[in-house]
């Protein structure tokens, strides 16, 4: 036998050894485990890699049910009213493999508080009476029926936030915030995409270096919309009385009748009251038209 079909008979079996131990990683596996929990508690997840849905049940316990590559470990753990989630992806093959293939759902019951923390996958939340944190580096976030402070943070996704009795704060560096029916203050922030907030009822602060803005209030606007490329877009209830401050300079600034205006109004700047006056509203477009008008 030749040293070439040696040394290639040599390269085909490594080859062959190592796409079984790529196959026996890449296996998937079942984890699933319980723990009774009252109410008024509090679930902490921290995920190395790994997509994960929490959501609310009539059930007085925490429930996990996870799909994840073998060699992905998770632990389930109380103490006091706190329960713990953790995955943790062994070794390199471990962490490879784990890449999206990671798949975590959690019941908890309706009065509970989450604290969510995954290194590569989205988050989503369904209806639960208690407060929201939820952060991760490589995903989309959603939060839907959330009765409490909600605040949301991903390097690299959209966030979407969807009837929300609180508080909501919002941080992308990648993609667009979009927030609907929230009965709270807002702070939205992204350095890649729009910014839409639609049935608000609280002050907000709207920023984002690469979209457009756009907000529809249900109360008397308050708050600041600012961008640096797009339009900003303002809806407001009919005869709603508030200050106005507004500029541009790359657009112009309209405003819709029947708004009346006390103050002084340019193309670029508006400076006055609407209706009488009240809350401070200020925005700010570097590349953009300014819009407001009455729904």
């Amino acid at each position: 036998m030749s040293h070439r079909l040696r040394r290639t008979r040599t390269l085909l079996g490594a080859a062959a050894l190592t796409l079984a131990l790529v196959a026996g990683s890449a296996a998937a596996e079942d984890f699933r485990s319980s723990l009774p929990a009252d109410s008024g508690g509090t679930l902490r997840v921290r995920l190395d890699h790994g997509s994960l849905e929490v959501e609310s049940h009539a059930e007085p316990e925490v429930r996990v049910d996870a799909q994840a590559p073998r060699g992905m470990e998770f632990e389930l753990r109380k103490s006091g009213g706190e329960v713990e989630l953790v995955g943790r992806s062994g070794g390199f093959l471990g962490s490879l493999f784990a890449q999206g293939r990671v798949r975590v759902r959690v019941r908890v019951p309706e009065r509970f508080s989450v604290d969510l923390v995954t290194n590569g996958g989205s988050i989503e939340v369904d209806r639960l009476e208690g407060s929201v944190s939820a952060r991760t580096s490589g995903g989309s976030i959603g939060v839907e029926g959330a009765r409490g402070p909600v605040d949301l943070r991903t390097s690299g996704g959209s966030i979407r936030a969807e009837d929300v009795a609180g508080d909501l704060e919002a941080r992308t560096s990648g993609g667009n915030v979009d927030a609907r029916g929230v009965d709270g203050s807002v702070d939205a922030r992204t350095s890649g995409g729009s910014i839409e907030l639609l049935d608000v009822r609280g002050p907000v602060r709207a920023e984002t270096s690469g979209g457009s803005v756009r907000a529809r209030f249900r109360e008397p606007p308050e708050g600041t919309l600012r961008t640096s490329g797009g339009n900003v877009d303002v809806v407001i209830p009919s005869g709603a009385g508030f200050d106005l401050e507004a500029r541009t300079s790359g657009g112009k600034i309209i405003l819709e009748a029947p708004l009346r205006l006390d103050g002084t109004q340019s193309r670029d700047r508006v400076q006055g009251r609407l209706h009488g006056g009240g809350p401070s509203l200020d925005l700010r477009t570097s590349g953009g038209n300014i819009r407001i008008r009455a729904n």
